[in-house]
């Protein structure tokens, strides 16, 4: 693995490209490196300092925080955090070099691309007032699942109305893939449950929710290329279907490129609002 010691997690633009390991990266040394020292010495204490930075950078808006299949990892950021906290290894071996980030017993990674990176709230030391995001931006961020379990298997619904909504709030401004996400796995997520086992059928429950947040008012499906004929929503739906690939190996695990080629006809746009929210 290459070394990202040189790159402070905080003032280096190349730390954006990284995941969380690159930040454990100045804290596995006791004290630190020249470009970003500190006074942590024990295991623990920089565990915490680790935790603290990752809280920083999401409040600022620099990262998000994401599970496997890059969908948001649900909750407040105490409950984010509390999470990797309680994950985490006992000691420096557990953290084999950084690898554990990448170990299925990490609960989440980090996506360095928020909205506002173009004009990012400035690092601030600790103690000063944190500027955090509003409205909706406050909402996605501090979300709860509805706490209700799975439709029943072989329905017709794939999600419970509340889960529509968590998904819509969750993934507002992001593309096809994150919603691929959800169905990434047999069964989805705790806060995203479905019954959706076999490719097929996650297929078919990632088109029929796609579908479900159009006519909820949420999203909008258009061509990737769009003709002069603007096609009706069954069209657009079925065209999606059929562009899907007929295995999980037809997926980049990394960045679900399939969905940013012209194999993948179809895009996702947000509403900006809807009438029950206000």
């Amino acid at each position: 693995m290459p070394s990202h010691r040189s790159s402070s997690p905080i003032s280096r633009a190349g730390a954006r490209i990284v995941d969380l390991h690159s930040i454990w990266f100045s804290f596995d040394t006791p004290g630190g490196d020249p470009e970003f020292p500190h006074a942590l010495v024990t295991f623990a204490e920089r565990r915490e300092g680790f935790l603290w930075t990752v809280r920083q950078l999401f409040e600022h808006g620099y990262i998000e925080l994401l599970r496997d299949g890059g969908v948001p990892f649900p909750g407040l950021i105490d409950d984010k955090i509390d999470a990797l906290r309680r994950a985490f290894p006992a000691d420096d071996e557990g953290m084999e070099e950084g690898l554990w980030f990448f170990s299925p017993e990490c609960p989440m990674g980090s996506n360095w691309k928020w909205p506002n990176q173009a004009a990012p709230i400035p690092f601030l030391p600790g103690g000063v007032p944190v500027a955090l995001p509003t409205d909706r931006e406050q909402l996605r961020r501090s979300l709860e699942a509805p706490g209700v379990g799975p439709v029943a298997r072989g329905s017709s619904e794939i999600l419970a109305p509340g889960h529509v909504r968590y998904v819509a709030m969750a993934l507002r401004d992001r593309g096809l893939q994150s919603l691929w996400g959800y169905f990434l796995h047999p069964n989805g997520y705790p806060e995203v449950p479905h019954w959706c086992e076999s490719l097929p059928e996650r297929v078919d429950g990632f088109c029929w929710t796609a579908r479900r947040l159009v006519i909820e008012g949420y999203a909008r499906l258009r061509r990737r290329d769009p003709g002069r004929d603007e096609p009706n929503l069954d069209e657009l739906v079925s065209a999606l279907r059929a562009s899907m690939p007929h295995g999980d190996n037809g997926f980049s695990s990394a960045d679900y490129a399939h969905f940013f080629r012209h194999q993948c006809p179809i895009v996702i746009t947000w509403e900006r609002s809807r009438p029950d929210e206000g």
